[in-house]
């Protein structure tokens, strides 16, 4: 059976005697007995027959009602086809009532993780109740009928080790949560009544109301959400795509106040209409075999009833009478400037491989490093978002100031770049190299996530779930030409983001406070950009790729084997550690070089450090490009002590890596050009931080205080103005002279590879005069007991506070009391939550957590809430309600076990 085709109508069921009621069953076997007899008198015999009949009716029941418990399951789908290194056991189901099931045994997990995907998202919101969607992923969280406590799950879970979450895209709605893996049928057991039974309660739907609305102020000042919803208000306004998402406070309310309606009411009222187990997916991960999951699959979710509705397609795209248009939006930050470009795709997203790889690809020959070398971009980059009947494919260009005068020179490259290579048969290594990367890829992968596989199952057939997401299986050649017609100046639509619009836009967009203006694209560009033909002469393929690895051997443990890392060498500049693998079975391995130096202690000069590791990255990244692309991968971060160089990858040419990445570092220049655009970036990049979520701020801010280092936003953005050329390829010549090195590499590799990565280590500190024991270690505050530290910073771009108190236990050497403030946490995690969140509604990011930190630990409490929220007023609520947390003997038991 084409298992696409497998399910059934909805409550189609065999009829059998165990569904008609005993005394009528009863009735009707006695009927037969005296009719076989042809007698219309109740005999002794007949009476010794209807006896024996009842006596075995509840057996006859049984058998009926085993008949249709096998019924349960249309059909059992095989998954046998998965990489060499997975060790998880895959089985697919087809419930009775519609829904598939995907399920993943895996013996030796500490954690579960259960996932239901609903094929119903923002979308299908009604006009009035713009986040109705949303809002309903909300209130399914706030309790049962089986479970009618607020928030079951998610004690449940915490008091288990776990978390859960959920989320709501255009067209589907997810829910799931990870668990200690004993706990796993519990916490299944929750969710899926959730789907069967949900309460959706007026008096929860008051506090998640706010929690949708701190969801919508967080993003306020987001690009992201800022963009999109310039997507949506200048689509097509008859179209779906159109509707407003996420939902706020007033588009809710007033949305159910125009319908005389409440909240709660039309939440249930879109529950009881789209939340159909025939558009239902479930993904099930746990310790348990494939038959006990099976068993726990079907007896929690079969009673969920099919309503027989289809998932929603829209074939008809929100961009069709609305390209070749030209949006030009204000940004905030001054230093940046972005261009995007969109096209109207039809539902190709598993075809768009090949031609993302070639967009993106930063050899020489690609658009990429045209637009690089002629100091117009920073970064690239290429994306696409699907949904049921339609796609959207996206590239974008992070422009210089240069670029940003030609831009509409960057978008003729583009087209002609897209001439190129509709135009020029594509080399047949290619894809032959394409197919052999992600073969290796998928070989070696030892596990995937379930939440990408649930969301996966709508778009591939059970049975090969577990490999054609991640292969290169049902590429068609055709299909790279039929995108490419669609990627014309016809088909596009452009969007402009600069601070040099301020001032000459004409339109508001209201949700965002997003200034924007928007006119059809000339007719004299898209003649031009028709034919473009600007840098073709520059235009090539990527060349065959020299760093695909070819030997995969699996070494066996060394004859001085140790289960423990080992010094191989101790030297005064530079020392090696080595541990072998043996437990994984994988031919891959990470070197991490840690190159230290006391040159950049001082905090003053640490945003000269900023602007030398990312004009190394930019100087490297052609060259890394090709390991990137077949799974060896380079890392350079700066931190306090100096820098970390990562590698990691296939065993064969791990060194050869290290030693191109460290020889670069020691041989690269500080150009003008990279200075300059680099530190536009950086600013732009600190601006854009002021935004980022004011519960990260406090945290980070939290942890630098403790090590001295903390500077106000002002003053790391007065200390980069002031920063020069010269300040910068000083520090760079300081920095080379005084480094030591740590070397740490493991992994399935050998004694001699891990000798190699040293040895390019070496050559970097052969001239410095500085010692591993003469670097300074980082020092770390401790409070004084009996006096409270605040510290009050203020955020002119946040749209939310936040407040981080924390409580040092003391040092981190009390085994006892880093188990007992473990312990503490878990135990009052949930219900802190609960206070915190629902009872306080002080927003949609609360908790405790236990922080360790490099000499001391202790707990932390935080909580981030809208702006009515004073900052004054969350601290002391924040403060009693932590101090208030009820600790009874059932908790403590629970969180003990």
């Amino acid at each position: 059976m084409d298992e696409t085709n497998s399910r059934r109508a909805p409550n189609s069921r065999s009829t059998v005697v165990g569904q008609l009621p005993e005394c009528e069953a009863a009735t009707r076997l006695a009927h037969k007995a005296m009719t076989a007899t042809n007698s219309r008198t109740v005999r002794p015999l007949h009476w010794l027959v209807l006896i024996a009949v009842c006596a075995l009716l509840p057996l006859i029941v049984y058998a009926a009602l085993s008949v249709l418990r096998n019924n349960d399951i249309v059909m059992t789908v095989a998954i046998t086809r998965k990489s060499i290194a997975d060790r998880s056991d895959y089985m697919g189901l087809h419930l009775r009532n519609g829904m598939k099931v995907l399920l993943v045994s895996k013996p030796d997990t500490p954690t579960a993780v259960t996932m239901v995907c609903v094929m119903v998202g923002s979308m299908s919101d009604p006009e009035e109740i713009q986040g109705l969607a949303h809002f309903t992923e909300h209130m399914l969280f706030m309790g049962s009928k089986k479970y009618p406590m607020e928030g079951a799950l998610k004690t449940f879970v915490y008091a288990h080790g776990g978390s859960y979450n959920g989320f709501t895209k255009d067209d589907t709605t997810c829910y799931y949560f990870s668990i200690e893996a004993e706990h796993l049928e519990g916490a299944v057991d929750i969710l899926s009544d959730m789907f069967r039974s949900p309460l959706i309660q007026e008096s929860s739907s008051k506090r998640e109301v706010h929690a949708v609305d701190t969801e919508y102020r967080r993003a306020l000042k987001s690009d992201h959400w800022r963009n999109l919803q310039l997507d949506k208000i200048t689509s097509d306004q008859s179209h779906d795509y159109h509707k407003f998402s996420v939902g706020n406070q007033k588009t809710l309310d007033e949305g159910a106040t125009r319908m005389n309606s409440t909240l709660a009411w039309e939440a249930r009222k879109f529950f009881d209409r789209y939340y159909s187990a025939g558009i239902m997916h479930v993904g099930i991960q746990g310790k348990e075999s494939l038959t006990d999951l099976k068993k726990m699959a079907v007896s929690k979710f079969i009673d969920i009833p099919d309503k027989g509705i289809p998932p929603a397609i829209w074939h008809r795209h929100p961009f069709e009478q609305s390209n070749r248009i030209v949006i030009k939006r204000v940004s905030d930050t001054p230093e940046g400037h972005s261009l995007s470009l969109s096209f109207a795709l039809h539902d190709v997203s598993k075809q768009l491989y090949p031609l993302k790889t070639l967009l993106e690809h930063k050899d020489k020959g690609g658009l990429h490093r045209l637009l690089i070398s002629k100091g117009w971009m920073r970064s690239s980059g290429s994306w696409t978002k699907c949904i049921r009947g339609f796609c959207v494919f996206y590239t974008w260009f992070d422009l210089t100031d240069k670029g940003f005068d030609h831009w509409q020179d960057v978008v003729s490259h583009f087209f002609s770049y897209i001439d190129y290579i509709r135009s020029t048969p594509l080399p047949d290594y290619y894809l032959e190299e394409l197919k052999a990367i992600l073969n290796i890829d998928y070989r070696f992968t030892s596990s995937f996530s379930l939440t990408t596989q649930v969301e996966l199952i709508e778009k591939y057939n059970l049975s090969e779930i577990a490999s054609a997401p991640y292969l290169l299986i049902d590429y068609e050649p055709e299909w790279m030409g039929i995108i490419l017609d669609k990627l014309t100046p016809d088909n596009l639509r452009v969007l402009l983001t600069s601070s040099r619009f301020n001032g000459s836009t004409d339109r508001l967009e209201p949700l965002y406070n997003t200034a924007f203006s928007m006119a059809a694209i000339p007719a004299e560009n898209i003649t031009y950009w028709k034919q473009a033909r600007d840098g073709r002469v520059d235009f090539h393929y990527p060349e065959q790729n020299r760093w695909i690895p070819l030997n995969f051997s699996i070494h066996n443990a060394d004859a001085d084997w140790h289960p423990t890392p080992t010094l191989l060498v101790d030297e005064d500049r530079f020392r090696l550690w080595y541990y072998q693998d043996t437990t994984f079975n994988s031919p891959r391995s990470k070197a991490e070089v840690y190159l230290r130096t006391n040159a950049i202690r001082e905090d003053r000069i640490r945003t000269g450090v900023a602007l030398i590791e990312d004009c190394f990255k930019r100087s490297i990244e052609e060259d890394a490009y090709g390991p990137a692309v077949v799974g060896l991968y380079a890392y350079f971060q700066s931190d306090i002590g100096g820098f970390r160089v990562t590698v990691q990858g296939y065993n064969e040419r791990l060194p050869e890596l290290a030693h191109l990445v460290l020889s670069t570092f020691m041989s690269f220049e500080l150009s003008d050009e990279c200075f300059a655009q680099s530190k536009k970036a950086w600013l732009k990049n600190l601006k854009v931080s002021e935004r980022t979520s004011s519960s990260v701020h406090t945290f980070i801010r939290g942890r630098l205080i403790y090590e001295g280092l903390s500077r106000r936003w002002r003053e790391r953005e007065s200390a980069m103005v002031r920063c020069t050329l010269k300040d910068a390829r000083d520090l760079l010549k300081n920095i080379r002279h005084n480094l030591a090195a740590e070397v740490y590499v493991y992994g399935n590799i050998l004694h001699g590879d891990a000798y190699r990565v040293l040895n390019s280590t070496k050559e970097l500190v052969t001239e410095s005069q500085t010692r591993l024991d003469d670097i300074k270690t980082l020092g770390e505050h401790s409070l004084e007991r009996g006096i409270v530290y605040r510290f009050r910073e203020h955020f002119e771009e946040q749209t939310l506070n936040s407040v981080y108190v924390y409580y040092e236990i003391g040092r981190r050497e009390r085994t006892r009391d880093l188990v007992l403030t473990d312990l503490f946490v878990h135990a009052i995690a949930a219900e802190t939550s609960n206070v915190l969140r629902d009872a306080q509604q002080l927003g949609y990011s609360v908790g405790v957590q236990h922080e360790r930190r490099s000499k001391t630990h202790g707990k932390r409490a935080s909580a981030t809430a809208s702006k009515k929220n004073s900052r004054s007023h969350l601290l002391p609520v924040v403060e009693r309600d932590c101090h208030s947390i009820p600790l009874g003997d059932e908790i403590f038991r629970s969180a003990l076990s």
